[in-house]
């Protein structure tokens, strides 16, 4: 049975034996460049599915009204704090 390549970095034989042969120090920066592209890609998939899930603040508040205890006023009040910190940034 062949193995499936789903992985975006394959480890062959020569990328084995060359890390094999490395130094402390090119072992390290090996590691590190694994670790960087790994947490760029979470990061990137991150802010897709952020991007993907978020709400406008029109639907916001059509939820917010629907809670019991929320009011016309304290509606008003939570509409401006949302839209004074989507300024601040």
């Amino acid at each position: 049975m062949a193995k499936t390549r789903n992985k975006s970095y394959i480890l062959n034989r020569e990328k084995y034996k060359a890390i094999r042969k490395y130094d402390h120090q090119q072992l390290e920066d090996f590691c590190g460049s694994i670790y960087e592209s790994g947490y760029k890609n979470g990061y990137t998939n991150g802010c897709d599915t952020a991007a993907a899930s978020s709400l406008s603040l029109e639907e916001f508040m059509q939820a917010a009204a629907e809670v019991k205890g929320i009011g016309p006023k304290k509606l008003e009040e939570i509409r401006s704090c949302i839209e004074t910190r989507k300024q601040d940034e």
